[in-house]
């Protein structure tokens, strides 16, 4: 059975957290570079369908079970580095394929097995009751390198969706914005 530490779940959403108002903050930098001249910036933001952001998700859910389930079925771990290479790559060319979801997304891909390194060797020295550690140690001692690949995908599901968050809270309040300044000017032209 694959099991987890009972604190995974609330780092995974300190993480989407973190991805999402990265992928809002590099978009808005690119975006006003872009406004302001700079020729040489092709990126722009996106408005994801929300077909797109659940493909996105989906994607990334197939993706991270898939691996589980290759260890588990004793796949050789180059392999399994190689097919979610694939995936990440598929994956973020299909769903993103902004300069902002490949700065967010290579982030993630070092940064999120570098946390996972001190959250394990945490868990060795007893400083962390519940830890976790791989079944396979991997090349690094501490995870194997298709774990990489995984997070890179992490980065277009977690952006899609605070894009969608953000472009549907950004549409919300210009509308009350809108709304308030006609209920406004209706106001005073019945005075």
């Amino acid at each position: 059975a694959l099991t987890t530490a009972w604190w995974v779940p609330a780092l995974f959403g300190v993480a989407g957290f973190l991805i999402g108002w990265l992928y809002i903050l590099l978009d808005a930098t690119i975006l006003l570079r872009k406004e302001n001249g700079d020729s040489n910036n092709k990126a722009l933001t996106t408005s994801p369908s929300p077909a797109k952001i659940l493909l996105g998700i989906s994607f990334f859910t197939l993706q991270y079970w898939l691996s589980g389930y290759l260890v588990q079925a004793g796949v050789d771990r180059m392999v399994i580095l190689n097919l979610m290479s694939i995936f990440a790559s598929i994956g973020f060319w299909v769903l993103d394929g902004t300069l902002s979801g490949l700065i967010t997304s290579a982030a993630t891909g070092v940064g999120g097995p570098m946390i996972e390194v001190v959250l394990i060797w945490c868990t060795n020295q007893g400083f962390l009751a519940g830890g976790y550690h791989y079944t396979d140690l991997g090349e690094t001692g501490f995870f194997p390198l298709w774990i990489l690949p995984v997070y890179f995908l992490g980065g277009p599901a977690n952006g899609n969706l605070a894009r969608g968050f953000w472009n549907w809270l950004s549409a919300t309040e210009e509308s009350s914005v809108a709304y308030s300044a006609s209920t406004t000017s209706t106001s005073t032209r019945n005075q």
